[in-house]
């Protein structure tokens, strides 16, 4: 048998329809009229399931690379439940499988890797990101304080096997950083933001509770004016200023990503008060998850990394310039007096 990685796309996809169907299995699905189709393909590999009963789910195939703490899905169900029944935000309902758990854990041949797979309710919509607009970033802010407000009330007893995002660079990974050209330039900017990191980490006054961790447009669905969030895998240990940062790095994508920031802040300004950071701060938030995202993308090396990777260095790279010119003038404003 052909490996994985040697195959066409064509021949990959239906390797991985193969898996799917195998994993279906775990769930008692009944195959007869089963139709499968792949939704999204990135990190992860989602298929639409459907059967002629009506059932409609979203299934999720985690990838070879092992980037979360074990247990992270017990976790992700727990909180997407609590949220669901609360009625704060509502996400798509986790499905148990057969045995009863949330998250199946499944090697097939063919596919290299233990891949760790959840099945949930398949939710209408499109991503908020293909019609970002000043009224769903303003959403997108009042839904990511409502998470806030929700994370830091819920203690469930898998906290401790999620991921702690008191340094820069928390998945599981090797810090490849170092390997790349521009090397020097990326460990310094990992020391700079490390630094933030751990002052924030020692003097933020709102403790750090569970966060999304990856609440961007791509990970809310739009459907009918309302804002479904989906995707809590990267749920995380970190303090709120951190998971907006990810939020506000997300928007800098867009055209008019400085009205898009303020609508956001106004958004969540709603709920709860905006944490009081300082715009350098949040630029430095911003360039470690950058610096994180980098490191992902060097980990995988998928097709297309390449752009991705220069993309993300001239963005630190702009930072550190920024910064170094804001070092120098405060010196020369402190030598002249």
């Amino acid at each position: 048998m052909r490996s994985f990685d040697e195959l066409t796309s064509g021949s990959q996809r239906r390797r991985l329809r193969a898996f799917a169907t195998e994993v279906l299995r775990a769930y008692a699905i009944p195959l007869e009229g089963l139709r499968l189709r792949i939704a999204a393909r990135s990190f992860n590999t989602v298929f639409r399931v459907s059967l002629p009963t009506g059932f409609d789910g979203a299934l999720r195939i985690g990838p070879r690379e092992r980037i979360h703490a074990e247990g992270t899905e017990d976790v992700e169900a727990a909180w997407m439940r609590s949220l669901h029944d609360d009625g704060v935000v509502i996400p798509p309902r986790v499905l148990d499988s057969a045995d009863g758990h949330p998250a199946v854990h499944h090697e097939g041949a063919g596919l290299p890797g233990r891949r760790v797979c959840m099945l949930f309710e398949w939710c209408a919509g499109h991503p908020l990101r293909d019609s970002m607009s000043l009224d769903g970033a303003q959403e997108l802010g009042r839904m990511a304080a409502l998470l806030h407000e929700h994370g830091a009330a819920t203690r469930p007893a898998e906290i401790p096997r999620v991921l702690v995002a008191d340094k820069a660079l928390y998945w599981r990974l090797p810090n490849h950083l170092s390997k790349t050209p521009e090397g020097s330039m990326l460990t310094e900017a990992l020391e700079r933001v490390t630094q933030v990191i751990e002052t924030l980490w020692a003097e933020w006054p709102n403790p750090p509770h569970l966060v999304h961790g990856d609440l961007t447009g791509a990970n809310v669905l739009a459907h009918e004016g309302t804002l479904r969030p989906i995707d809590f895998q990267d749920l995380v240990w970190a303090l709120d200023i951190q998971d907006l940062s990810i939020s506000l790095s997300s928007l800098d994508r867009f055209a008019g990503a400085t009205e898009l920031k303020e609508a956001f802040s106004r958004g969540y300004g709603t709920v709860s008060p905006w944490p009081s950071a300082g715009p350098e701060i949040l630029v430095a938030l911003i360039a470690a998850r950058r610096l994180h995202m980098l490191n992902l993308t060097l980990e995988l090396g998928r097709p297309g990394a390449g752009a991705t990777v220069e993309r993300l260095t001239r963005s630190i790279a702009a930072w550190m310039r920024v910064q170094d010119s804001q070092i120098r003038r405060h010196v020369a404003t402190t030598d002249g007096k």
